[in-house]
């Protein structure tokens, strides 16, 4: 068995955040969490990631303005972002700024999961033999 992935799981929400590192936890993953997108940032940017889960509605740094700092520094990380947001238009920004994957909360954590797996399936699948 390989080496577990790691997810960084940004969410200011305490619940959201714990349930969602809990469940890929108890999956093999390795999980990172942060409170807020300063965090996020820092461990993104400092840490090897294979795949983030970013809130968009948080304290300091937004989870947009988080992604366009990752994509500024030339970090192409897999990223997905979870709105409560019922707006087109946050899903169509978070686009515009990168992420690969934009979805809307309540995201249950099997969702989620399976989101992750559809990202790390199709990096790989990129990734030279």
């Amino acid at each position: 068995m390989g080496t577990p992935r790691r997810v960084l799981v940004a969410d200011d929400y305490d619940d959201a955040r714990d349930l969602y590192a809990a469940y890929l936890r108890s999956l093999g993953y390795e999980v990172v969490v942060a409170s807020d997108g300063l965090q996020a940032l820092n461990s993104a940017l400092n840490l090897p990631i294979d795949v983030v889960v970013l809130d968009i509605a948080m304290p300091g740094l937004d989870g947009l303005e988080v992604l366009r700092r990752l994509r500024a520094a030339g970090n192409h990380v897999p990223v997905i972002t979870l709105t409560a947001s019922t707006f087109p238009t946050v899903t169509d920004l978070a686009t515009a700024a990168g992420c690969d994957l934009a979805m809307e909360k309540p995201c249950g954590p099997d969702e989620l999961e399976r989101a992750i797996c559809k990202l790390l399936d199709a990096r790989t699948a990129l990734a030279p033999a």
